[in-house]
């Protein structure tokens, strides 16, 4: 009995405290990604620019299509027993994932330069 006792009163490791709680802070939700995409498309129409703007709304359309992705990713993930077709299938989610993000630093790259074009014209 004494065993159970210190068995139950044993601290946990930081590896089994993390395994038992989730993190505080795991990033946004869907609803709350979906609210920050939207709000993209709706400062974009807000531009006057139409190239500034078609290139806000492709960036939301990366964005959404990063997020679902990246959902795909999670309810697929490496840790547990995976078949060659699966992991091949991962591979490509993965890839794509990394060239949506890659799609998204170029076209704010371009509204980067877009902006110093404009400040410097002034």
């Amino acid at each position: 009995m004494s065993e159970n006792v210190r068995a139950s009163e044993r601290q946990q490791t930081p590896e089994e405290k993390s395994s038992a709680t989730p993190p505080e802070d795991s990033g946004p939700t869907r609803m709350e990604r979906e609210g920050l995409i939207r709000a993209l498309c709706v400062n974009a129409l807000q531009r006057k620019d139409p190239l500034a703007a078609n290139l806000q709304m492709l960036n939301a359309d990366l964005f959404a299509i990063a997020a679902q992705v990246n959902q795909a990713l999670a309810k697929e993930s490496p840790e547990g027993a995976i078949t060659t077709s699966g992991f091949r299938a991962y591979e490509k989610k993965t890839d794509m994932l990394l060239k949506l993000a890659r799609q998204i630093d170029r076209l704010s790259s371009l509204r980067v330069q877009s902006l110093v074009a404009d400040a410097e014209a002034k």
